[in-house]
């Protein structure tokens, strides 16, 4: 699975939403150290793969939608 990030197409930019870039992120993290690794958000490591997702959705595709709607 590929990282979820804005798209553009003739319909316009798709941005996926917080929840599926945290769940991408709690999956490769996942590959890396184990299914059994506990990423819960009362965890350091949920913790901070949440604020990594959060980081993607209010950030790099936030600019996505500025750029989109700059040039049309």
């Amino acid at each position: 699975m590929a990282l979820p990030v804005c798209t553009i197409d003739a319909n316009g930019i798709l941005k996926p939403d917080y929840a599926d870039v945290l769940a991408y992120l709690e999956d490769e993290f996942r590959g890396i150290y184990g299914a059994d690794v506990y990423i819960e958000p009362d965890s350091m490591d949920g913790q901070m793969l949440a604020i990594f997702a959060a980081a993607v959705d209010a950030g790099a595709d936030h600019l996505g939608i500025v750029v989109q709607h700059d040039h049309r």
